[in-house]
């Protein structure tokens, strides 16, 4: 009796330690220009300062009800695997879906939605990982305030 009571404790936390919500590690954003963001703006994060881990990477959107589109599609540059061959990754944001619901949450015409992008190692003796993000749609964006990144271990 003594035994099973011991085994389902020891479930018991298991269960608890696994349903804590992850612990944002890093987060950080750019403000985009209020005239536009252009393709060729590209937007720097300097991943410095990250213990030896595992991170789940989020790309974050804020923007408003100016944005002309459903979609964003985003180009990610970066040297997560390792410092010398830089990676390029496309992301698909769908900011409002197929019956016009807006994605994300906000208020007043101002929203904000975080997107998985991918989970990363960070291996003892690496460089500092470096991410860069632009758009790749058709001319001058308008109606997106701020682009981030946040990691959560």
């Amino acid at each position: 009796m003594r035994l099973a009571t011991g085994i389902l404790a020891g479930i018991v936390c298991c269960l608890l330690v696994a349903c804590l919500p992850p612990t944002r590690v890093y987060h950080r954003s750019e403000t985009v220009h209020v005239d536009g963001w252009s393709s060729g703006d590209t937007l720097i994060f300097a991943l410095d300062s990250l213990s030896q881990d595992r991170y789940m990477m989020n790309v974050e959107v804020r923007y408003t009800v100016d944005y002309p589109y459903q979609d964003l599609w985003l180009v990610v540059q970066h040297n997560l695997v390792d410092s010398v061959h830089r990676m390029v990754d496309t992301l698909h944001c769908q900011l409002v879906d197929e019956r016009g619901t807006i994605q994300g949450v906000g208020l007043s015409g101002l929203y904000q939605l975080q997107v998985p992008f991918k989970e990363i190692e960070v291996r003892k003796g690496a460089c500092s990982p470096l991410v860069r993000l632009n758009h790749c749609m058709n001319g001058m964006l308008k109606g997106i305030s701020d682009i981030g990144i946040s990691l959560e271990r």
